[in-house]
């Protein structure tokens, strides 16, 4: 029986638009059966994010709102880690990764809790049925539909989107690890740990929305380089299971 879960947000100059996300994530998760902490992870912001989040945090309308300023930027990863271990220390038994942007329905997150009394990884996917990725840039979809397939390919298994960021984890199973990348493609290095530690994971189905125009660019790369570095650890986990 699921006691506590946490969701988990890096912000990172985010702005004013954390006024308007936030109310929508709290919507979001009021069918949650269970008790729940909002955490906004301040990475290190060098905007006005951090006023915002004291303000939000101040207001009686967010009683489950916990804000963690970190005052150096540690990356995405390191961000989602640093709320991870607070979450622990407030006893939460799960927790969900998500984007402060919405691009990821706060809608989706009491289906995934369900699951998580099943499985220890829970990924948000936008190649199973009922999923939908078509407000998505085309250039973002072919590049990720790529590297999805290559990575299942390398992790000899069945899940199709392994490079989602929105995910709910058991606790105890996240924190049992080290992830060595701080940036985005500490997503991929948890999965091989998942893989490697022969966890239980299974996929929702998802709809990714575009990121709001009046949103700062996302900090996402799709370069060469960035495609390397999400292989990586496909590639060492490929070759370990030759053995």
């Amino acid at each position: 029986m699921i006691s506590k879960i946490a969701i988990v947000i890096p912000v990172f100059n985010e702005g004013e638009s954390l006024r308007k996300t936030l109310p929508e994530i709290t919507l979001g998760v009021l069918e949650l059966n269970c008790d729940y902490k909002v955490i906004y992870v301040d990475d290190g912001s060098t905007d006005d994010s951090p006023k915002i989040l004291a303000e939000l945090k101040e207001s009686k309308i967010y009683s489950n709102l916990e804000v963690l300023s970190l005052p150096l930027n540690v990356g995405y990863g390191g961000a989602l880690r640093s709320g991870a271990k607070l979450a622990a220390d407030q006893g939460c038994w799960g927790v969900v990764f998500m984007d402060s942007d919405l691009t990821n329905p706060p809608s989706e997150i009491p289906r995934m809790i369900q699951e998580l009394e099943s499985y220890d990884l829970v990924k948000a996917s936008r190649y199973v049925k009922g999923s939908d990725a078509s407000e998505v840039p085309l250039q973002r979809r072919i590049y990720s539909v790529f590297g999805n397939l290559l990575l299942r390919f390398l992790f000899l298994t069945s899940t199709r989107d392994i490079t989602n960021g929105f995910r709910a984890w058991r606790l105890q199973e996240f924190l049992a690890f080290e992830c060595k990348n701080t940036g985005f493609d500490s997503i991929i290095e948890e999965f091989y740990h998942a893989r490697t530690r022969k966890l239980r994971i299974t996929e929702c189905a998802s709809i990714l929305r575009s990121r709001g125009n009046d949103l700062r660019e996302s900090s996402s790369s799709y370069s060469l380089r960035a495609l390397l570095n999400y292989l990586k650890p496909g590639i060492v986990y490929f070759f370990r299971s030759l053995k």
